[in-house]
């Protein structure tokens, strides 16, 4: 495995954990949520800050390709737009391609400098002002002009304890799940809740065609950077946007699918090639005929006695925790389903290239990983199989 890929892989791992690192001068900025950044893992980042720094340093893409700002140019979707826009067809009216956030402040808030900021940045991200009408069957991609954005105040600070949850639920769960028509609205949606005089929760939802987790971590950044620049009435702003997203649109559809699309789209039809179509998994009730994306989620945490075997068995190996974890997942589906094909797939960031690090968008990609369980093979040969096909997957990611 390339040093290149193993270093993405464990920034690819910090971001799964909402974990973000950004680089300032020959310092890393690290930004996480609370309880996240243990001892461990700073130690970890320390020891690989040269790496870090040298993989976020280099400006061009493994084709040497620079990406090149064209400003005026029609914009087109994204892969990944095009992607998006045709699962949204798929379940007209679905929510489950937004992405909520909530903020919560403690203490007094300068409402007007957090509506400033937030207006910043959808002033300097054209995609935040995207949206994708139909035109002879087809979407294309229209930027509306900058305009005034409102940040609607609801203010249930004189309400009692009971109500302030009622309204609180009832707001959060709109903002979140209320469906976007990727046609005319505006794919950014935002509240402010003042439950008492210092304390407010912030509710943010952006459809996944114009972000994703990255672009998250970006629009929270900025907008503590321009919190701080607005609210204290500094003349200084963020440095301007050397690219917008619609810049990387074109280049993937031009530069990048002219030199990389046919390799990329070989190498995965060649993996590929006979896989199972459907996994069959033993379930309490029938699979649904139609998705209705109500999944769930379990929490659970790994003792600290399985964590340190689990990190003496990744030096042994040579290998990532993501990829021990991927093997053992790609075991236990093979033995609940019975069937020794197994084909998982697993995000990926997608900004290999420095230049698109700063800009928000949906860059977020889905790579697989195809393994064969025969009887005989041990749990290391699995791992070894893993480290070579994901390693392999990242230099196909573009697809």
């Amino acid at each position: 495995m390339s040093e290149r890929s193993t270093i993405e892989q464990f920034l690819s791992q910090l971001r799964r954990a909402d974990v973000y690192i950004t680089v300032r001068g020959d310092r890393l900025v690290v930004d996480a949520p609370e309880g996240t950044l243990t001892d461990d893992l700073r130690a970890r980042i320390a020891a690989r800050k040269d790496e870090i720094l040298q993989f976020l340093a280099e400006a061009v893409d493994s084709d040497g390709e620079v990406i090149v700002a064209t400003p005026g140019s029609e914009p087109i979707l994204s892969f990944a737009q095009q992607r998006m826009w045709f699962l949204d067809q798929l379940q007209k009216g679905t929510s489950a391609f937004n992405s909520p956030m909530q903020v919560r402040f403690r203490g007094p808030l300068n409402v007007e400098a957090l509506a400033q900021g937030v207006a910043e940045i959808h002033r300097r991200h054209d995609v935040l002002r995207m949206s994708f009408p139909v035109r002879d069957g087809k979407p294309v991609a229209r930027i509306r002009p900058p305009s005034p954005i409102d940040l609607p105040l609801i203010d249930c600070s004189g309400a009692t304890a009971d109500e302030r949850a009622r309204i609180r639920h009832e707001h959060a769960r709109a903002i979140a799940t209320a469906p976007f028509d990727l046609a005319v609205d505006d794919l950014v949606r935002m509240e402010l809740l003042r439950l008492e005089e210092n304390d407010h929760l912030f509710l943010f939802t952006m459809h996944h065609i114009v972000s994703d987790g990255w672009s998250i971590g970006l629009f929270l950044h900025e907008l503590s950077d321009l919190y701080r620049i607005f609210d204290q009435g500094r003349p200084e702003r963020l440095p301007g946007l050397q690219l917008q997203y619609a810049d990387f649109a074109r280049w993937q559809a031009t530069t990048l699918a002219k030199t990389k699309h046919a390799r990329d789209l070989a190498y995965w039809r060649s993996i590929l090639k006979g896989a199972p179509d459907l996994l069959s998994l033993p379930t309490d009730r029938p699979r649904p005929a139609i998705y209705r994306f109500e999944g769930g989620k379990v929490p659970f945490t790994i003792g600290q006695d399985q964590t340190d075997d689990l990190r003496r068995l990744c030096e042994q190996e040579g290998v990532t925790a993501f990829m021990v974890l991927l093997a053992a997942y790609s075991a236990v589906l093979s033995k609940m389903s019975g069937l020794k094909d197994i084909v998982v797939g697993y995000p990926i960031a997608g900004r290999r290239h420095n230049q698109l690090e700063s800009i928000i968008g949906c860059f977020v990609n889905t790579l697989l990983l195809r393994c064969e369980l025969t009887d005989d093979l041990t749990f290391r040969q699995l791992i070894a199989h893993v480290r070579t096909a994901s390693s392999q997957a990242y230099e196909h990611q573009d697809l």
